[in-house]
């Protein structure tokens, strides 16, 4: 036969099977960094002693409950207001201040005013604060003490005095008024006119200078002046 009737022979390449999961290195390298967390995990890192060191945690004044709730502390006692401390001219407050009734054109105004009482000698003391007033109907005139001091202080008597323009001061009889003053007398007190203010109408304080001095049992006495004019 010829040449020509002879099949080519040609040279190929083996060829090399590859497994159908590709190449194990991943697999490795993710293992290797499950295993490293694993470790951090069942191991908090840090140096034992330090931990020890630390110690427990000082008490506090509210302990948690085992859910996490802190207990509120008890709140210190405090005294109860009475039916007289919620109205009328002396409600429970926490300040002394002057309490004054003036009828005006729109009806009668019930007006309260910063009071600091003091310690003095007496009625002449210069040193005793004044509260100046305009009015020319002013029908009540009186005080509020505090009412929410322990102990509550008792007030022993209020005495008051009208200061002339010259001459010596005039003790005054005070008259509470019955529909406006507090029953209880340790919460203040208001007056009326007294009887033995000279002026054009006896239902209303005249203009003038007038002293008070508030006798208590716990404490000296308190003294503060009012002007009306």
């Amino acid at each position: 036969a010829g040449s020509g009737d002879r099949p080519e022979r040609v040279n190929a390449e083996p060829v090399q099977r590859v497994a159908a999961g590709g190449s194990r290195r991943p697999l490795l390298v993710a293992g290797l960094i499950v295993a490293v967390l694993a470790v951090g995990l069942l191991k908090p890192w840090g140096s034992g002693a330090n931990s020890a060191a630390a110690g427990p945690l000082p008490p506090s004044r509210a302990q948690p409950s085992a859910l996490g709730i802190v207990a509120p502390e008890a709140p210190s006692p405090r005294p109860s207001p009475g039916p007289q401390a919620t109205s009328g001219p002396c409600y429970y407050g926490l300040a002394e201040r002057l309490f004054t009734s003036d009828t005006t054109n729109n009806g009668v105004v019930h007006t309260w005013y910063g009071l600091a009482p003091v310690a003095a000698s007496g009625p002449g003391d210069a040193s005793i604060p004044v509260v100046v007033i305009h009015s020319r109907t002013l029908g009540q005139l009186g005080y509020c003490l505090v009412t929410d001091t322990v102990p509550a202080a008792h007030v022993l008597a209020t005495l008051a005095w009208q200061l002339p323009a010259d001459g010596p001061a005039r003790s005054l009889d005070l008259e509470r008024a019955p529909t406006v003053t507090p029953v209880d007398p340790d919460q203040g007190a208001v007056y009326g006119p007294p009887a033995s203010i000279t002026g054009f109408d006896p239902g209303i304080w005249p203009a003038a200078t007038y002293v008070f001095e508030i006798r208590l049992d716990s404490s000296p006495a308190e003294w503060f002046a009012v002007r009306v004019s």
